[in-house]
C-alpha cells in the first residue's frame, strides 16, 4: 500500500507558476478580445459634435462597455483565446493531452450534488425577476453562452491542466486530497483580478467560495477524469448567476458584503472541504484513483 503524503513546498511552487502562466494567459486572452470586440460596436456609438477626441473615445468607451451584446462578444473571444493560448502550451510544452472527458458522467454527477447550494439561488433570483420584470429569452441565450465560454476555459485551465501536470509526475505519492485542495485554491485565487472593479471584501469573499467550488470539482475529476460534468455545472452557476442580474454578473460589486454572506459563503465553503475529504480520504478511493489514473498513464503515456 503506497502512503500518500502532503506537498512539498517545490511541489506547490511548480503549481502556483502553471496557475500564474494560466492568469496571465488568460488576462492577455481577455484583453485581445476585448479590444477586437471593440471594433464592430464602435460603428454603433452616437456622434457627439464639439466634443474633443479624448472626451469622444472616453464616451464611446463608456457606451459600448454598457451594451450587452459587447459584453457577449467579448467574452466569447476572451475566453476563446485564452483557451488557446492555455491549450498551445499545455500540449507542447508539458505535453498535457485530454481524452475520455466523458467517461464516468454518472458518477461524477452523482457526487456533483453540492453544487445545488449555488445553482438554487441564482434560479431563485432568475425567477423573482421574471415575476418582476418579464421572462428575457435574450438574457437567457446570452447567459448560457457566456456562461459555457467561462466553464469551458477554467475547467480545462485549473482542473485538466493542474490536476493532469500533478498526476503525471505521481506528484511525489502525493494525497490527492491536497491536489484537489491546490487546484481549488488557485482558481480561487485567480478572481483576485476583480480588485480592478470590486470591493476588497467582495473580492475576497468571491476568493473564498470559488476556492470551495474548485476544490469539488477537483475532487470530481480526480475520482472521475470526467471533466464533462464539472464544464456543466460550473455553466450553469454562471448562466443562472448571469441570466438573473445580467448587469451585474460579471463585476463582484462595489457594496460590502453583509454579516449573513460572510457566513453563507464561508460555511459552504467548509462543508465542500469537508465533503471533498470524506470523498477521497479513504484508502480504498486513493486506490480506486490512482487505478484509474494509472490505466491511461500505461495506454497512452501522457494525458
Amino acid at each position: 500500500m503506497i502512503v500518500r503524503k502532503q506537498p512539498t513546498i517545490k511541489l506547490v511552487f511548480n503549481g502556483f507558476f502553471i496557475a500564474l502562466m494560466n492568469f496571465l494567459l488568460m488576462t492577455t486572452g481577455q484583453v485581445i478580445g476585448q479590444i477586437l470586440a471593440v471594433i464592430p460596436f464602435s460603428f454603433l456609438v452616437p456622434k457627439q459634435d464639439g466634443m474633443s477626441f479624448y472626451l469622444y473615445s472616453a464616451y464611446s468607451s463608456n457606451y459600448i462597455a454598457k451594451l450587452p451584446e459587447y459584453t457577449l462578444v467579448s467574452t466569447v473571444l476572451g475566453e476563446g483565446l485564452a483557451l488557446l493560448f492555455v491549450w498551445l502550451v499545455a500540449h507542447f510544452v508539458f505535453g498535457i493531452r485530454l481524452r475520455h472527458i466523458f467517461r464516468n458522467t454518472k458518477e461524477a454527477l452523482k457526487i456533483t450534488w453540492p453544487i445545488i447550494i449555488f445553482i438554487i439561488p441564482n434560479l431563485l433570483s432568475y425567477g423573482s425577476n421574471i415575476a418582476e420584470d418579464g421572462f428575457s429569452f435574450k438574457y437567457l441565450v446570452y447567459g448560457i453562452i457566456i456562461g459555457t465560454s467561462v466553464a469551458i476555459f477554467e475547467e480545462y485551465s485549473n482542473r485538466a491542466v493542474l490536476v493532469n501536470y500533478f498526476q503525471r509526475r505521481k506528484a511525489d505519492n502525493l494525497n490527492y486530497f491536497y491536489i484537489a485542495l491546490m487546484s481549488g485554491v488557485f482558481f480561487g485565487v485567480m478572481h483576485l483580478i476583480n480588485l480592478l472593479q470590486a470591493s476588497a471584501s467582495n473580492t475576497v469573499l468571491q476568493v473564498i467560495y470559488a476556492s470551495g467550488i474548485g476544490i469539488l470539482f477537483g475532487a470530481i475529476y480526480l475520482r472521475t477524469k470526467n471533466l464533462f460534468v464539472p464544464i456543466l455545472a460550473h455553466a450553469i452557476i454562471d448562466a443562472s448567476a448571469y441570466a438573473s442580474a445580467p448587469k451585474q454578473a460579471l463585476s463582484t460589486g462595489n457594496s460590502n458584503p453583509e454579516l449573513f454572506t460572510w457566513i453563507f459563503y464561508v460555511g459552504v465553503t467548509i462543508f465542500y472541504l469537508v465533503y471533498v475529504w470524506m470523498t477521497i480520504r479513504s484508502t480504498k478511493k486513493q486506490e480506486q484513483i490512482t487505478k484509474l489514473w494509472n490505466e491511461d498513464f500505461q495506454s497512452t503515456n501522457v494525458e
